[in-house]
């Protein structure tokens, strides 16, 4: 879980805009807001069934292969 420590909310771990925690299927929790978690799923990283996420690959793996843009890596 991520969060801002000026606010102290939570926040998605790639983008920063605020999100609410999503339950991992298996336990625990992540913070991804929709785009990201949607960039997730169209990756393939990650499956989101119902309230939960089930990761497809460990987290590190996801976090590592999160699809990014150019402009995000400038």
């Amino acid at each position: 879980m991520v969060g801002d420590a000026k606010t102290n909310h939570v926040v998605c771990l790639f983008c920063g805009k605020p999100v609410k925690t999503l339950d991992v299927d298996g336990g625990g929790v992540v913070s991804f807001c929709t785009d990201c978690l949607q960039k997730l799923e169209d990756a393939d990283l990650v499956e989101i069934e119902r309230d939960l996420v089930r990761l497809k690959k460990s987290l590190i793996e996801v976090i590592i292969g999160y699809p990014r843009s150019r402009t995000d890596q400038a």
